[in-house]
């Protein structure tokens, strides 16, 4: 009966950490289509689903933040 309950903790915790590890990597994509858009309608900032990204762009090439970080960044 321990093993039982034992197997079935290790499950249920899997399934959590998945569950979480799933939410971040949609917020992630989500995250990038934003600033896709952003990008191709040339907006320095753009929310969409509560999600804010903003863009600076400069000579050297594009940087697109999100809440302050920078979630990715070209240079030409």
């Amino acid at each position: 009966m321990a093993v039982l309950v034992l197997v079935s903790g290790l499950i249920l915790d899997q399934i959590n950490t998945n569950r979480r590890l799933m939410a971040r990597n949609l917020h992630q994509q989500e995250v990038l289509s934003v600033a896709t858009m952003a990008v191709q309608t040339k907006q320095d900032q753009l929310t969409l689903n509560g999600i804010t990204v903003t863009v600076k762009r400069s000579k050297q090439g594009i940087a697109v933040y999100e809440s302050g970080k920078e979630i990715i960044h070209v240079s030409q």
